[in-house]
């Protein structure tokens, strides 16, 4: 299968079948019955990177493929209809992928210490992690509130934290500060919950494993 099948519906219902057939697409027409591999594998590539070609090469699919006849001629008539408004595939996929990571992630509050590295790492991994030492989850009534509102209410959650752990990041000494975190940016306050600012960056921290042998 051409690495450069575009994701038109056409493209992809080719690519499935042919797949599916388990040939090559030079095999694949061949077993259609053409003589030669050459003369129908410039019209089949087309059809799988550009959604588009010869109408009969359609015909002939949907003839060796009956059962999938029917998907054919509907992955035409959607391709032509994107093509007809300008609908960019790439660009669809990319915002689908963009929704699921939305969907996925739920913004946290990460509290953040003196110290870069973690004491006692083994520890610090068998028991939690960052999931247990410094993250606080965000309850559901504040998670939904306007982006304002909740930057009103997250100090609270803070200064609960901060109390909790007397001004300490377990592990990670004297507590500095906390990030609001979500998909792609976060918001920055200090040690008292106060906002300092917004950074448009994405913040990831990092993983702790430990494996026993």
């Amino acid at each position: 299968m051409p690495d450069t099948t575009s994701l038109y519906p056409i493209s992809k219902v080719i690519a499935k079948i042919i797949l599916n057939s388990g040939y090559t697409p030079s095999g694949f027409i061949l077993a259609m019955g053409h003589a030669s591999a050459e003369a129908g594998l410039h019209d089949i590539e087309s059809w799988l990177e550009k959604g588009e070609g010869d109408a009969s090469t359609i015909a002939q699919i949907a003839a060796f493929s009956p059962g999938e006849a029917e998907k054919l001629r509907n992955a035409v008539a959607e391709t032509a209809a994107m093509k007809a408004a300008g609908v960019d595939p790439m660009i669809l996929e990319r915002e689908r992928s963009e929704r699921e990571k939305r969907d996925r992630f739920k913004p946290f509050v990460h509290a953040e210490g003196e110290l870069k590295v973690p004491t006692g790492i083994t520890s610090f991994g068998v028991t939690g992690g960052h999931r247990r030492w410094t993250t606080i989850q965000i309850p559901a009534d504040i998670a939904k509130l306007p982006l304002e509102e909740q930057l009103a209410k997250l100090p609270e959650l803070m200064a609960e934290y901060k109390q909790e752990h007397n001004g300490a990041c377990p592990f990670f000494g004297k507590l500095v500060g906390f990030k609001f975190v979500r998909l792609n940016d976060y918001f920055q306050f200090d040690a008292d919950g106060q906002l300092l600012e917004h950074v448009e960056e994405q913040f990831r921290h990092g993983e702790t494993r430990v494996e026993l042998r």
